[in-house]
Protein backbone atom coordinates (compact mmCIF):
# COMPACT_ATOMS: atom_id res chain seq x y z
CA UNK A 1 0.00 0.00 0.00
CA UNK A 2 1.56 3.30 -1.06
CA UNK A 3 1.25 6.50 0.92
CA UNK A 4 -0.89 7.99 -1.86
CA UNK A 5 -3.37 5.14 -1.75
CA UNK A 6 -3.50 5.25 2.04
CA UNK A 7 -3.99 9.01 2.07
CA UNK A 8 -6.96 8.95 -0.30
CA UNK A 9 -8.88 6.51 1.87
CA UNK A 10 -7.69 7.93 5.18
CA UNK A 11 -8.58 11.49 4.15
CA UNK A 12 -12.11 10.40 3.32
CA UNK A 13 -12.48 8.65 6.67
CA UNK A 14 -11.15 11.70 8.54
CA UNK A 15 -13.46 14.08 6.68
CA UNK A 16 -16.43 11.75 7.18
CA UNK A 17 -15.87 11.46 10.93
CA UNK A 18 -15.30 15.20 11.28
CA UNK A 19 -18.42 16.09 9.30
CA UNK A 20 -20.53 13.60 11.25
CA UNK A 21 -19.35 15.02 14.57
CA UNK A 22 -20.27 18.51 13.34
CA UNK A 23 -23.77 17.42 12.28
CA UNK A 24 -24.22 15.85 15.72
CA UNK A 25 -24.04 19.34 17.28
CA UNK A 26 -27.11 20.62 15.41
CA UNK A 27 -29.95 21.21 17.84
CA UNK A 28 -33.50 20.01 17.21
CA UNK A 29 -34.65 23.60 16.76
CA UNK A 30 -31.97 24.44 14.19
CA UNK A 31 -32.82 22.14 11.29
CA UNK A 32 -35.17 24.65 9.67
CA UNK A 33 -32.71 27.53 9.98
CA UNK A 34 -30.81 28.86 6.94
CA UNK A 35 -28.12 26.56 5.60
CA UNK A 36 -26.72 27.53 2.20
CA UNK A 37 -28.54 29.37 -0.57
CA UNK A 38 -32.05 27.94 -0.87
CA UNK A 39 -31.25 25.07 1.50
CA UNK A 40 -32.13 25.16 5.15
CA UNK A 41 -29.76 23.22 7.45
CA UNK A 42 -31.69 20.00 6.82
CA UNK A 43 -31.30 20.40 3.04
CA UNK A 44 -27.61 21.28 3.36
CA UNK A 45 -26.94 18.26 5.55
CA UNK A 46 -29.02 16.11 3.21
CA UNK A 47 -26.91 17.19 0.25
CA UNK A 48 -23.69 16.66 2.21
CA UNK A 49 -24.74 13.12 3.10
CA UNK A 50 -25.06 12.28 -0.57
CA UNK A 51 -21.26 12.03 -0.61
CA UNK A 52 -21.68 8.73 1.23
CA UNK A 53 -24.47 7.42 -0.98
CA UNK A 54 -22.80 8.32 -4.26
CA UNK A 55 -19.56 6.67 -3.17
CA UNK A 56 -21.28 3.39 -2.34
CA UNK A 57 -23.24 3.51 -5.59
CA UNK A 58 -20.12 4.10 -7.68
CA UNK A 59 -18.20 1.31 -5.94
CA UNK A 60 -20.93 -1.09 -7.09
CA UNK A 61 -20.44 -0.10 -10.74
CA UNK A 62 -17.16 -1.20 -12.38
CA UNK A 63 -16.09 0.79 -15.46
CA UNK A 64 -14.38 -0.54 -18.56
CA UNK A 65 -12.10 2.49 -18.78
CA UNK A 66 -11.14 5.69 -17.03
CA UNK A 67 -12.48 8.70 -18.92
CA UNK A 68 -12.03 11.23 -16.10
CA UNK A 69 -8.38 11.02 -14.96
CA UNK A 70 -8.61 13.48 -12.06
CA UNK A 71 -11.02 14.99 -9.52
CA UNK A 72 -10.84 18.26 -11.45
CA UNK A 73 -11.96 16.49 -14.64
CA UNK A 74 -14.88 15.04 -12.70
CA UNK A 75 -16.09 18.41 -11.44
CA UNK A 76 -15.72 19.92 -14.91
CA UNK A 77 -17.83 17.11 -16.37
CA UNK A 78 -20.54 17.48 -13.73
CA UNK A 79 -20.73 21.25 -13.98
CA UNK A 80 -21.13 21.05 -17.75
CA UNK A 81 -24.32 19.00 -17.47
CA UNK A 82 -27.47 20.94 -18.34
CA UNK A 83 -29.72 21.79 -15.39
CA UNK A 84 -27.22 20.50 -12.82
CA UNK A 85 -27.81 23.37 -10.36
CA UNK A 86 -31.55 22.77 -10.14
CA UNK A 87 -31.02 19.03 -9.87
CA UNK A 88 -28.52 19.41 -7.03
CA UNK A 89 -30.88 21.76 -5.20
CA UNK A 90 -33.85 19.40 -5.50
CA UNK A 91 -31.84 16.33 -4.50
CA UNK A 92 -30.51 18.13 -1.44
CA UNK A 93 -34.02 19.03 -0.31
CA UNK A 94 -35.25 15.48 -0.90
CA UNK A 95 -32.22 13.97 0.84
CA UNK A 96 -32.74 16.27 3.82
CA UNK A 97 -36.37 15.20 4.04
CA UNK A 98 -35.30 11.55 3.89
CA UNK A 99 -33.17 12.01 7.02
CA UNK A 100 -36.40 11.72 8.97
CA UNK A 101 -37.11 12.58 12.60
CA UNK A 102 -33.53 12.06 13.79
CA UNK A 103 -31.44 13.56 10.99
CA UNK A 104 -28.12 13.55 12.85
CA UNK A 105 -28.40 9.82 13.56
CA UNK A 106 -29.46 9.14 9.97
CA UNK A 107 -26.44 11.08 8.71
CA UNK A 108 -24.15 9.12 11.05
CA UNK A 109 -25.61 5.86 9.75
CA UNK A 110 -24.83 6.89 6.16
CA UNK A 111 -21.29 7.72 7.19
CA UNK A 112 -20.78 4.35 8.88
CA UNK A 113 -22.26 2.52 5.90
CA UNK A 114 -19.80 4.15 3.49
CA UNK A 115 -16.81 3.57 5.76
CA UNK A 116 -17.86 -0.03 6.30
CA UNK A 117 -18.12 -0.54 2.56
CA UNK A 118 -14.59 0.74 2.03
CA UNK A 119 -13.35 -1.43 4.89
CA UNK A 120 -14.92 -4.56 3.40
CA UNK A 121 -13.28 -3.83 0.06
CA UNK A 122 -9.90 -3.50 1.74
CA UNK A 123 -10.38 -6.85 3.46
CA UNK A 124 -10.68 -8.72 0.16
CA UNK A 125 -7.88 -6.93 -1.72
CA UNK A 126 -4.97 -4.57 -1.18
CA UNK A 127 -5.75 -0.91 -0.64
CA UNK A 128 -3.78 -0.17 -3.78
CA UNK A 129 -6.11 -2.22 -5.95
CA UNK A 130 -9.15 -0.69 -4.24
CA UNK A 131 -7.92 2.80 -5.08
CA UNK A 132 -6.87 1.88 -8.61
CA UNK A 133 -10.04 0.04 -9.62
CA UNK A 134 -12.04 1.70 -12.42
CA UNK A 135 -15.56 2.59 -11.33
CA UNK A 136 -18.46 4.33 -13.05
CA UNK A 137 -19.53 7.68 -11.61
CA UNK A 138 -22.28 10.02 -12.77
CA UNK A 139 -19.63 11.90 -14.73
CA UNK A 140 -17.89 8.89 -16.29
CA UNK A 141 -15.31 6.22 -15.55
CA UNK A 142 -12.80 7.07 -12.83
CA UNK A 143 -10.07 5.53 -10.76
CA UNK A 144 -11.73 4.81 -7.40
CA UNK A 145 -9.13 6.73 -5.42
CA UNK A 146 -9.73 9.86 -7.48
CA UNK A 147 -13.47 9.59 -6.98
CA UNK A 148 -12.93 9.16 -3.24
CA UNK A 149 -11.05 12.47 -3.34
CA UNK A 150 -14.11 14.18 -4.85
CA UNK A 151 -16.22 12.83 -2.00
CA UNK A 152 -13.71 14.13 0.53
CA UNK A 153 -13.83 17.52 -1.19
CA UNK A 154 -17.63 17.55 -0.91
CA UNK A 155 -17.50 16.71 2.79
CA UNK A 156 -14.87 19.35 3.51
CA UNK A 157 -16.58 22.11 1.53
CA UNK A 158 -20.09 21.44 2.79
CA UNK A 159 -18.91 20.62 6.28
CA UNK A 160 -17.49 24.14 6.26
CA UNK A 161 -20.87 25.42 5.08
CA UNK A 162 -22.56 23.64 7.97
CA UNK A 163 -20.09 25.15 10.44
CA UNK A 164 -20.68 28.61 8.96
CA UNK A 165 -24.45 28.17 9.30
CA UNK A 166 -23.93 27.19 12.93
CA UNK A 167 -21.53 30.07 13.56
CA UNK A 168 -18.70 27.78 14.62
CA UNK A 169 -15.05 27.31 13.62
CA UNK A 170 -14.98 24.34 11.23
CA UNK A 171 -11.63 22.95 12.51
CA UNK A 172 -11.19 20.75 9.43
CA UNK A 173 -8.62 17.95 9.78
CA UNK A 174 -5.36 19.03 8.12
CA UNK A 175 -4.89 16.27 5.54
CA UNK A 176 -8.34 16.35 3.90
CA UNK A 177 -8.26 20.14 4.06
CA UNK A 178 -4.91 20.18 2.27
CA UNK A 179 -6.15 17.84 -0.46
CA UNK A 180 -9.32 19.88 -0.93
CA UNK A 181 -7.25 23.02 -1.30
CA UNK A 182 -5.13 21.28 -3.94
CA UNK A 183 -8.26 20.45 -5.93
CA UNK A 184 -9.64 23.99 -5.54
CA UNK A 185 -6.37 25.57 -6.67
CA UNK A 186 -6.18 23.31 -9.73
CA UNK A 187 -9.79 24.20 -10.59
CA UNK A 188 -8.91 27.90 -10.29
CA UNK A 189 -5.90 27.52 -12.57
CA UNK A 190 -7.93 25.59 -15.14
CA UNK A 191 -10.70 28.17 -14.97
CA UNK A 192 -8.35 31.08 -15.50
CA UNK A 193 -8.74 32.54 -12.01
CA UNK A 194 -5.56 31.15 -10.46
CA UNK A 195 -3.84 34.54 -10.29
CA UNK A 196 -6.83 36.04 -8.46
CA UNK A 197 -6.80 33.20 -5.94
CA UNK A 198 -3.04 33.60 -5.41
CA UNK A 199 -3.47 37.33 -4.87
CA UNK A 200 -6.20 36.72 -2.28
CA UNK A 201 -4.16 34.08 -0.45
CA UNK A 202 -1.17 36.41 -0.20
CA UNK A 203 -3.05 39.52 0.91
CA UNK A 204 -2.94 41.24 -2.46
CA UNK A 205 -6.62 41.47 -3.26
CA UNK A 206 -9.93 40.06 -2.16
CA UNK A 207 -12.40 37.90 -4.01
CA UNK A 208 -16.05 38.73 -4.63
CA UNK A 209 -18.46 37.18 -2.17
CA UNK A 210 -19.96 34.95 -4.84
CA UNK A 211 -16.59 33.88 -6.33
CA UNK A 212 -16.25 30.13 -6.83
CA UNK A 213 -13.74 27.89 -8.57
CA UNK A 214 -16.74 25.65 -9.34
CA UNK A 215 -18.07 28.07 -11.92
Amino acid sequence: MTNTHARELDDFAAAARWCTSLVATIGDEQWDEPGLGAWDLRGLVGHTGRAFLTLETALDQPADEVTLPSPEDYFAAILSQQGVDDLVLERGIASGRDLGDDPASAFAAKCESALSRLSRLEEVSSSASVADAAIMTVGGGMRAGDYVRTRTFELVVHGSDIAAALGTDPQIPDSPLRDSLEIAVELAVRGGTGSRVLAALTGRGGLAGDFSVLG
